[in-house]
């Protein structure tokens, strides 16, 4: 083989079985899930009808509404949403650690230096002062801003 030594050689040979190997492994993968279960199949759609079925029955029986464990059913978030448009606004002068790093780019750590600089600083007189806070940037003001607010404090 080429100019190369013997363990070079049993090297460039184990690769060569590695990616066979690899490739067999992958077509057989990609082969089985191409040729789906009849069975299972045939046990999901009946699932899925029951479900269904049961889930009218329900609806009827309670005015149109669909109820689990007694609540109106919950519609899903969309995936798209983040977290901070979860949010309502926060006193930045009155909020707790977990409700600081509810706020999007804010983590724990940034909630409790948030906390550390009103003990140190006192109240902060307008949002703008997040930005004295050591790790919170533009960036982070920027996406922040439109979520907190500052009350009145008591000095």
């Amino acid at each position: 083989m080429f100019a190369f030594t013997k363990q070079e050689q049993r090297f460039v040979l184990f690769l060569l079985f590695s990616f066979l190997i690899g490739l067999g492994v992958s077509y057989y993968r990609k082969a089985r899930l191409a040729r789906p279960n009849p069975e299972w199949a045939a046990t999901q759609q009946a699932a899925l009808q029951e479900f269904q079925s049961s889930s009218q029955a329900t609806a009827e029986a309670n005015g149109g509404d669909t109820l689990i464990a007694g609540k109106p059913e919950a519609k899903p978030i969309p995936l798209h949403v983040s977290k901070a448009s979860l949010v309502s606004k926060i006193d930045i002068n009155a909020a707790s650690a977990e409700e600081l790093a509810s706020l999007p780019r804010i983590g724990p750590a940034t909630a409790q230096k948030i906390l550390d600089y009103r003990l140190q600083q006192g109240a902060f007189q307008s949002i703008e002062d997040l930005k004295k806070v050591k790790g919170i940037g533009p960036a982070t003001f920027e996406k922040i801003k439109e979520h907190v607010t500052v009350k009145a404090s008591l000095r």
